[in-house]
């Protein structure tokens, strides 16, 4: 009768040795990779339909097409419409500035003073549902800045809408504008908070 046991003993010893060899190995491998923080702003562009006193636009200048009224001689109304396509992936801020605070004459002789030199104007920026006001008072040549604080990635278009209002300058409402070129540039800037 000990001879059977033995055998079940030998016969569960080498079924349990034969389970150890089955056993399975496993190694793992994490990927990982970062996104950088990224900002992208396209060329301006016009939008069709939204401008009064609109001149000629090439590529990155835009002209306005009578400044002067040619009845009063003093600012006439404009408006318009730029566009950028825009895309920020983080948080971030857009900033909208002025070199120049206002439309200011390129200086070319001497004015008499009851004569305008500085055409002041208000460029509303609008983004991911935020808007801000720079006012361009042309009260001075003076760069001028004003900024959204954006909490969360965005894209799509980036407005800025451009205004004079008519009558508007530097000496007052109604004063005549000298003859000349008037000039500021607008900067849009996407960036880190």
């Amino acid at each position: 009768m000990t001879r059977p046991v033995s055998t079940l003993l030998g016969l569960g010893l080498a079924l349990a040795s034969g389970a150890a060899c089955a056993q399975t190995a496993t190694g793992q491998v994490t990927v990982t990779g970062g996104a950088d923080r990224l900002c992208a702003i396209g060329a301006p562009r016009v939008q069709a339909g939204s401008s009064t006193n609109l001149g000629v636009v090439t590529g990155q200048t835009i002209d306005i097409a009578h400044l002067a009224d040619s009845q009063t001689f003093s600012t006439r109304a404009t408006s318009f419409d730029i566009d950028f396509t825009a895309e920020c992936n983080f948080s971030h801020k857009v900033e909208l500035s002025s070199d120049r605070g206002g439309l200011w004459r390129i200086a070319t002789g001497q004015v008499a003073s009851a004569f305008a030199e500085g055409v002041p104007y208000h460029a509303i920026l609008e983004w991911d549902g935020a808007q801000s006001t720079l006012e361009a008072t042309a009260s001075s040549v003076v760069a001028l800045d004003q900024t959204l604080e954006i909490n969360a990635p965005a894209h799509g278009p980036l407005v800025v809408q451009f205004r004079v209002d008519p009558g508007a300058t530097d000496k007052g409402a109604g004063a005549p504008l000298a003859a000349g070129t008037y000039q500021d540039t607008l900067t849009v800037t996407l960036g880190p908070q």
